[in-house]
């Protein structure tokens, strides 16, 4: 048995520190940022590899995928199969300070594509941060997204990356709402049971 957050607590504390080690290197160069799409591929990865681990004792036969190609315009996060057949998808946001009016519009989108291929309830989110957005209340925040509301998992309020005065904001792993829940949910999917 998994002890409660464990992996929510790995999970971010795993990104704090890809963060810190950002933050410096960003310095040592001089540059505002490192590279577009780094941290959101790290937090894939690192994701992928908690849920495989997760769900591998669990379950027989299933697979976390990265990247697995569905469509021209939707590849999922992470798309999870068992004996070749799509059972879950999984989006992945590491920050929502851009597009603050609309900050589901790129997952409701592919929403309506993920669905012609799983049921709606076997589509998930998972959000790093809420950052900017961190003093709206968690159920405002979720409105306005397709996805079910109990298939939204926000993990943390503050970006693990956010800097105030140099120095980090965020360097304990404080638990927003546990990914553990939302794994839970993935296992126990139809087309993820061993029966």
């Amino acid at each position: 048995m998994v002890a409660k957050e464990a992996i929510s607590k790995s999970l971010i504390r795993r990104m704090i520190q890809h963060f810190a080690i950002e933050n410096e290197q960003k310095s040592k160069v001089g540059r505002l940022k490192l590279g577009v799409g780094i941290a959101g591929t790290y937090f894939e990865d690192i994701l992928a590899m908690y849920l495989r681990s997760y769900l591998s004792p669990r379950t027989s036969g299933v697979k976390a995928h990265l990247g697995k190609t569905l469509a021209k315009a939707a590849v999922p996060d992470i798309t999870t199969t068992k004996n070749g057949r799509n059972v879950a998808f999984i989006e992945l946001k590491s920050n929502f300070n851009w597009h603050r009016q609309d900050h589901w519009r790129d997952i409701n989108r592919k929403y309506e594509v993920y669905r012609k291929y799983v049921g709606q309830d076997a589509i998930f989110v998972v959000v790093l941060s809420k950052a900017l957005l961190k003093d709206e209340p968690l159920v405002d925040f979720k409105k306005g997204c397709k996805v079910e509301e109990r298939n939204i998992c926000v993990l943390m309020e503050e970006h693990p990356g956010s800097v105030f005065h140099g120095t980090p904001v965020a360097t304990e792993p404080k638990v927003c709402e546990p990914i553990e829940p939302l794994f839970e949910r993935i296992g126990s999917l139809p087309g993820h049971s061993n029966t």
